[in-house]
């Protein structure tokens, strides 16, 4: 068993201008990100970080912290009795949430300290290194194909556009949390999920349009669109014009432009 002894505990909302310069502690950092993004260097390596990330960082290691957005993040100095913990220095993710869990429950510790409170904080910091060792092993950074790990949550969206898809569908099949399944989606696709299924649905909707003598509400209910003004808006956005005015110029040689209303044959 791990034997773990907590040297300093904080928590703090950094702005996104929020300078963390090269510096070393005596003992263990860990870095926890409740949200936020950016990057850290360690030992000279580069380690991104993203909401639901926890960084870790060895005793003696020059290691500093650049924000890409504001962060909420809490930080954990500690020692080992014996210095033989079994996980490299970087970048893990909290697939599960059971580190945020954790940190939690030491939070509460810290802020009631009942009898023998440094003694929960410290078993409960020993579970959360577990989780770090168990992450890095079934989520190494160098060996994590994004394509594959959005696989199976790509062909679900192309099977189930037109329904009704939760963050939380796409999370339990990609085996990510939201945050990161969303981050990897975009860094793959670019373009969020949402917008993703929200391009599928238009293209759906330019065929009914071609193909049948559908209303445009219909046609916005068919394709899955809350409302016949969200379909015509998120059209317009991306056609340059309105569902009415495609359907129109299928069947004439004018040519809309995003300036017209009207048609004028």
């Amino acid at each position: 068993m791990l034997s773990t002894n907590i040297i300093f505990y904080f928590q703090r909302n950094d702005p996104t201008d929020f300078k963390v310069h090269l510096h070393t502690h005596k003992c263990y950092e860990l870095v926890y990100y409740y949200s936020g993004e950016g990057y850290c260097r360690i030992a000279n390596k580069k380690y991104s970080y993203e909401t639901g990330s926890c960084v870790l960082i060895p005793p003696e290691q020059i290691h500093n912290d650049v924000h890409k957005t504001d962060c909420d993040l809490c930080c954990i100095g500690f020692t080992l009795e014996k210095d033989d913990f079994p996980v490299q220095c970087g970048s893990f993710p909290d697939v599960l949430g059971k580190i945020c869990r954790y940190l939690s429950m030491i939070d509460t510790e810290f802020k009631e300290q009942k009898i023998d409170f440094l003694i929960v904080i410290n078993n409960l910091l020993e579970n959360i290194l577990l989780e770090i060792k168990r992450s890095a092993n079934h989520y190494p950074e160098k060996s994590v194909n994004h394509k594959d790990a959005i696989r199976q949550a790509l062909n679900y969206i192309d099977e189930y556009f037109l329904t009704d898809i939760s963050k939380e569908q796409l999370a339990a099949i990609s085996k990510y949390s939201y945050d990161r399944f969303r981050h990897v989606f975009k860094t793959v696709m670019d373009v969020s999920p949402k917008q993703y299924i929200i391009n599928k649905r238009l293209e759906y909707s330019k065929t009914l349009l071609s193909t049948t003598d559908f209303s445009i509400t219909e046609i916005s209910y068919q394709c899955g669109f809350s409302s016949t003004s969200h379909f015509i808006q998120m059209f317009k956005q991306t056609m340059n014009i309105t569902p009415i005015q495609y359907r129109k110029q299928l069947h004439s040689e004018h040519i809309f432009s995003s300036e017209q209303t009207t048609y004028a044959p």
